[in-house]
């Protein structure tokens, strides 16, 4: 016992002088250019299954990460021109034109072809531009999206104002339609189609970034009672939940994900992610032996590579590194 209050105590110290010893930008004030990891890594996961040809999981992956990249105008023109090579290859040519003539609107037809992607996929993304183009524009702004995929009316917002005039009242002058990024347009999605699950992540996103994780968690919890389904709302749940230090209910989402994401492998990339958190979790109720044996069974984790990618806070990071060297002597 007097050996692992060393350890708590070492990790204690540790923690607080590389928090305030060094000045980490993430843990301050964010510009409004910046980008939330989280949907960074959507858009990545999205990469990673369309080289699997995992057409409806990548779209999914790209629908999320386009709410969160409204302030990368090149950012945002990938992710639609990937959405769209998604849709083509699920048969909805039509609305896969439509995603590429949004990306275009972003950059330009030529930019486009521009923008390094694998050679296995470029010539799909060529003749996707190329039919884009010959395609007259849409006759109604309202068609309804095609089976092939559960996304929203409205695409996420792009940079400057809505193209589509404002909402007018019965009896009065012009509403303004909200911003679908901002919290009232969130919501207002999520009323829409309690079964579209991009809008609870990106509205307990906002949430987490404003410091409001209860807030952020209850939304998560609202989005799993809707669609049960949807296994990665468990490892944001448990997250939010360990920076509100909601602990135990941190370790039951992050055990919950971990069973669950076994029988699913585009949730492989997400693992590392959880499995770190639920040794933090562990440790933090003084549950010594139960961090220990999460540390052993999160050993990859710590590949340089790996840990890299990990989007915890820098505190959190280093107490994982401390905690290594801590457990690993007996």
């Amino acid at each position: 016992m007097a050996k692992l209050g060393a350890v708590r105590i070492l990790v204690i110290a540790f923690s607080a002088a590389a928090v305030w010893g060094r000045g980490h930008p993430a843990d301050g004030p964010r510009s409004v250019q910046s980008v939330n990891p989280f949907y960074l890594n959507r858009l990545e996961s999205g990469e990673a299954l369309i080289e699997a040809r995992q057409w409806e999981e990548a779209l999914k992956e790209f629908e999320v990460a386009a709410f969160g990249l409204a302030s990368r105008r090149d950012l945002l023109a990938k992710t639609y021109l990937l959405m769209g090579l998604c849709l083509a290859k699920l048969g909805s040519r039509e609305s896969a034109a439509e995603k590429t003539a949004a990306a275009a609107g972003l950059a330009d037809w030529e930019a486009l072809l521009e923008i390094r992607f694998p050679e296995t996929i470029k010539a799909d993304l060529e003749k996707l531009v190329a039919e884009a183009r010959r395609m007259p524009p849409a006759a109604s702004p309202d068609r309804e999206a095609g089976p092939e995929t559960v996304r929203p009316k409205e695409s996420p917002p792009t940079e400057g104002p809505p193209s589509e005039a404002p909402a007018k009242s019965s009896d009065g002058p012009a509403l303004e339609r909200p911003d679908p990024s901002s919290f009232q347009g969130l919501q207002a999605a999520i009323q829409a189609d309690p079964r579209y699950a991009a809008p609870y992540y990106a509205l307990a996103s906002l949430q987490a970034r404003d410091g409001e994780f209860e807030a952020a968690a209850k939304t998560l919890r609202d989005l799993l009672r809707n669609i049960p389904a949807e296994v990665r709302g468990h490892l944001l749940l448990g997250r939010y939940a360990y920076e509100g230090r909601k602990l135990k209910e941190a370790e039951r989402s992050l055990e919950m994900f971990l069973n669950l994401a076994a029988a699913h492998p585009a949730e492989e990339a997400f693992r590392d992610e959880a499995r770190a958190l639920l040794v933090l979790a562990a440790y933090l109720q003084g549950k010594d032996g139960k961090a220990r044996a999460a540390l052993a069974a999160a050993s990859e984790v710590f590949d340089p590579a790996r840990f890299a990618r990990l989007t915890l806070k820098p505190r959190d990071l280093d107490r994982l590194l401390v905690l290594r060297t801590a457990f690993g002597k007996r």
